[in-house]
């Protein structure tokens, strides 16, 4: 019987708060384990792999964003994208990437580029930057990186490919809230991004440091 998985929190952030002109965007999510040991999680086709969750999958983008004037969802992404074939559990492996060690109510950082969806936005309209009904990380396993994947020369029993239990819900993820100032006319200089309810100084610890960075350049265009 599968257990019950570790209870996490995640935020999401919004970088610059200010989104200028050809300027990358940088959107990042940050977890905590509340587990009482040291957990690893595949990142890959989650919210926290940052650069492929916000582009248009099997059914929709892991992230929404949505018009708080209309309550309607604004589109992110036209392209199907990502693989699906099995990832290798191999430390020696390039997939090892997507495999990350939580310690107990130690703050890690995901860092991605924001494709920000201006060409949909509105001026004087609010919205919201949240995550699929559906978030949640379908694999995870008690234990570091190094003791869950199999070694150079190590073949690891079938049971140890597997989860240790049911999928860790993120459903509870905080959302970025921002607004379109309407005396703006250029959306990439006039994104306004309001992270106050961020709380993002408890996460401003030494552990941001094993993190996944991109950067995007953003082309804007006059409405």
């Amino acid at each position: 019987m599968a257990q019950a998985p570790p209870s996490v929190s995640v935020t999401l952030a919004l970088e610059p708060s200010v989104l200028r002109e050809n300027e990358a965007v940088e959107l990042s999510a940050t977890i905590i384990s509340h587990a009482s040991a040291p957990i690893t999680i595949l990142a890959y086709a989650t919210i926290l792999d940052i650069r492929e969750a916000q582009m248009r999958s099997r059914s929709s983008a892991k992230f929404q964003c949505i018009d708080l004037d209309t309550d309607t969802r604004v589109r992110l992404q036209d392209r199907v994208c990502g693989r699906w074939d099995n990832i290798s559990h191999k430390l020696e492996d390039s997939d090892s990437q997507y495999f990350h060690t939580l310690e107990p109510e130690v703050p890690y950082t995901f860092r991605g580029p924001c494709f920000v969806p201006y060409r949909e936005l509105v001026p004087g309209h609010k919205y919201h930057l949240t995550v699929d009904d559906e978030a949640n990380i379908d694999w995870w396993r008690y234990g570091t990186k190094e003791e869950v994947l199999e070694a150079p020369g190590q073949r690891l029993p079938q049971y140890m490919l597997r989860s240790d239990g049911n999928p860790i819900d993120l459903t509870d993820t905080t959302p970025i809230e921002f607004s379109v100032p309407s005396d703006w006319k250029n959306i990439g200089a006039s994104v306004s991004a309001d992270i106050s309810s961020m709380r993002r100084a408890r996460y401003k610890t030494k552990s941001d440091s094993p993190s996944v960075t991109a950067t995007l350049a953003v082309n804007v265009t006059s409405l």
